[in-house]
Formats: C-alpha cells, structure tokens, sequence
C-alpha cells in the first residue's frame, strides 16, 4: 500500500483520502477600572468601571460598563449581551436617586 503526503492529507493507495484540520480559539476579556484623584468628603468625584464580567444568571460573560459622575449627579451603567449583541440593561440616571444598590444597601 502506497502513502503519500500533501499539504496535511494523507492518500492511501489512490482511492481514499484522509484530512486532519485544527481549529484555534481565542477569547479575550479585558476590564478596566479608576477613579479620580480629586475627592469631596473622601469619596472620587468619577468613578468608572467596564469590561467583560461572567453573569452567572446568564450564564455566560457579558459587557459591563458603569460610570460616577458625583459632580454632576449622574450614574449610568450598560449590559451588553456578547454573543448577541442585546442590550440587556441601559440606565442613565441621577446618582442621589440610584439607591438600594452596592454599598448603598447598608
């Protein structure tokens, strides 16, 4: 029986022909945080926070983003769903009326 090699086939004899393919995966989660320097009554005047975070309800990761803007009295945060692109949350919203979240549960 003849085997000869081509270009990752291998051919046995000349009627059959058996091929061998790698598949690579790669996902990439990246999250970012920070908050600013500059402080009233000890707490950063922005917050900020993002990236991809597993959702066990989901489960599966999702993109994660929220924002503090405590000068301005703005909190907003969006979900996204990675795989479908679906917006599941999206809110943008005074901070002193975003309450009974966090460390605001205390």
């Amino acid at each position: 029986m003849d085997e000869k090699k081509d270009n990752g086939n291998i051919t046995i004899g000349e009627s059959h022909t058996v091929s061998f393919e790698d598949k690579i995966s790669v996902d990439i989660r990246i999250q970012y945080k920070g908050k600013s320097s500059v402080k009233k009554n000890k707490t950063p005047l922005f917050e900020f926070k993002g990236g991809q975070e597993y959702s066990y309800s989901k489960g599966k990761y999702i993109d994660r983003n929220y924002h503090i803007d405590r000068l301005n009295d703005k909190y907003t945060e969006s979900i996204i769903d990675r795989e479908t692109g679906e917006t599941i949350l999206k809110k943008d919203e005074k901070l002193s009326k975003h309450k009974g979240h966090g460390s605001a549960k205390k």
